[in-house]
């Protein structure tokens, strides 16, 4: 299988509840927000929500994504972090309009429907690649707020020789991958800040070239691309080298626990190929 194949297309993923399906207390809070809702689309698959919908509305479209009574707790605070962030991520990510909670379970989000592809394309050459290190460099200037609790060093200090490197105040998107960019020909945004930390302002390029090297990137064309953004042309090496080293620790037991899916396979395999480029790598 290609690369671009092995990405996040294979991942298993549930598709979105209907609108019809929904509590019609629900819906009628939706409306309140929106209006009448003449009709629905579907708004792609998703791995941690149960609702994904293009609402068309009186007011205009809308997309609604949330969780109800299926998901787990832990689903349920990744969508309310995403919403909590969202006030301050405006300069890269769209805002969030509603949120309506329901004692049933559900608790949806409303934003709007944005113009363009509901992906990037990270391979090689592509013209989205600014569009996306313009975004990066943005948020690595936007300081965490008190509402971002995680972080970093929770997340990987326990893989890290000093996990003091994994301390810093800025927004950390955890997973830069295609489908968290929406780009059309003259904007792009960074979405789904659920899976952000608390973290140093270059954390989120290394994640973003992970994310190139699995479209097809080699490590040092990847590092030379995320050079655009100042906060990782200025990122301590010894930080970088040790956080190269903790994803590939993290994955490793990832596979330990299984099931050996292929897609985590061969994610794990480009961590390694990075971590190796940065033991290798020449040092200004």
């Amino acid at each position: 299988m290609q690369a671009e194949d092995l990405t996040l297309r294979n991942w298993p993923k549930e598709d979105s509840a209907g609108w019809e399906s929904l509590p019609p207390a629900l819906r009628a809070a939706i409306e309140s927000h929106t209006g009448n809702v003449s009709d629905t689309s579907p708004a792609g698959e998703g791995l941690s929500t149960s609702v994904r919908l293009i609402l068309h509305t009186e007011t205009g479209d809308v997309f609604a994504k949330g969780t109800g009574p299926g998901n787990t707790d832990h689903q349920r605070r990744r969508l309310a972090l995403g919403a909590d962030l969202a006030p301050y991520v405006t300069a890269v990510s769209p805002p969030l309009l509603w949120r309506v909670s329901h004692p049933d379970g559900w608790d949806i989000t409303g934003w709007p429907a944005l113009p363009g592809r509901p992906w990037a394309d990270q391979k090689p050459g592509s013209p989205d690649i600014p569009k996306m290190t313009s975004l990066t460099a943005m948020l690595s200037e936007i300081p965490a707020p008190g509402v971002l609790t995680d972080t970093a060093r929770e997340h990987w200090g326990d893989y890290a020789s000093d996990p003091r490197i994994f301390d810093g105040d800025a927004i950390v998107h955890r997973d830069p991958n295609p489908t968290n960019f929406v780009v059309n020909d003259d904007e792009a945004w960074m979405v789904d800040f659920g899976w952000a930390v608390r973290g140093p302002a270059w954390m989120t390029s290394a994640a973003l070239i992970v994310s190139l090297m699995e479209a097809g990137f080699t490590a040092p064309d990847a590092d030379t691309a995320m050079q655009a953004v100042p906060a990782w042309a200025s990122a301590p090496p010894a930080a970088v080298d040790q956080h190269a080293r903790a994803m590939v620790s993290e994955w490793e037991q990832a596979l330990r626990r299984g099931p050996l899916h292929e897609v985590w396979q061969f994610r794990a395999a480009v961590a390694r190929e990075w971590a190796a480029y940065r033991e290798t790598a020449a040092r200004p």
